[in-house]
């Protein structure tokens, strides 16, 4: 039994939201007059209801509504509905998924200090990730544990390599909230490509719609990979002005400057 099979009208869209028998409305003045759909009883423990009938004051709609369910039965229907949207959520995320990537986060695959930046994305704050660092440091795994989270927040986004926005994408990936573009600058690139890719990133800055890029190359580096010097800057400078950055390597110098201040106060 799910929430649209029991009523506890509060509000008058409650009320007018169902075309059931059993929530009908019922117009006399005394409610009880009128047999009750389910004999004054719950629908799904089938005890005694407290307040078979509801009153609802709306100039539309005015009158007295059948209520199908104890507290008790409503309260515990909303929470086993709660349960089943975050079930259906994680089979989305599931679904999308690679499998090399389900896992929880591992340190050994990756930084904890890389995972702790990229989960703390905040989309309120309209701004991209550009997560740059070498071919297995853990770059796309920690994206896609912030895709879990996303996808938990009921928040849509849509993931695509750097050759498949460059060929074209799908329009649920402009209206998305956040997208993705991984490992930019792997792929070889052409002009036709170059301004493909640049009117998506324009895009979304333009619209304040984040953007979280993962690559290989930093600055002049990512620039060399394009044909086009001028479309190379306009992106780069885009990604930089848009996106905070997460340099893996940094990250790693840091770590080690940390544990070597630790080790110099013990001794």
């Amino acid at each position: 039994m799910t929430m649209t099979d029991l009523h506890e009208p509060t509000s008058f869209a409650d009320a007018i939201s169902s075309t059931t028998s059993e929530f009908r409305r019922i117009s006399y003045a005394d409610p009880d007059a009128q047999p009750h759909p389910f004999d004054g009883q719950c629908k799904k423990c089938g005890c005694e209801l407290d307040h078979p009938w509801r009153q609802i004051d709306h100039p539309k709609a005015p009158g007295w509504y059948a209520v199908n369910a104890c507290d008790r039965c409503y309260e515990a229907t909303k929470t086993e509905g709660a349960t089943e949207g975050t079930d259906k959520e994680a089979e989305w995320w599931l679904n999308r998924c690679p499998p090399e990537f389900r896992r929880d986060w591992d340190n050994r695959l990756g930084s904890e200090d890389l995972f702790r930046r990229v989960m703390a994305f905040d989309l309120d704050r309209r701004r991209g990730l550009l997560i740059v660092g070498r071919s297995g440091s853990g770059k796309t795994r920690a994206v896609w544990q912030l895709l879990r989270r996303l996808t938990e927040d009921s928040i849509t986004w849509y993931f695509a390599t750097a050759l498949e926005v460059m060929e074209g994408l799908p329009a649920e990936a402009y209206k998305t909230k956040v997208l993705v573009i991984d490992d930019l600058g792997n792929d070889p690139l052409t002009m036709t490509k170059e301004v493909t890719l640049l009117k998506v990133i324009r895009q979304r800055v333009d619209w304040h719609q984040p953007l979280i890029v993962t690559t290989q190359f930093k600055g002049e580096e990512l620039s060399s990979r394009f044909s086009e010097r001028a479309t190379a800057q306009a992106i780069v400078r885009r990604l930089r002005e848009f996106c905070d950055p997460i340099n893996i390597d940094q990250l790693a110098a840091q770590s080690e400057q940390r544990k070597a201040a630790q080790y110099g106060n013990k001794t």
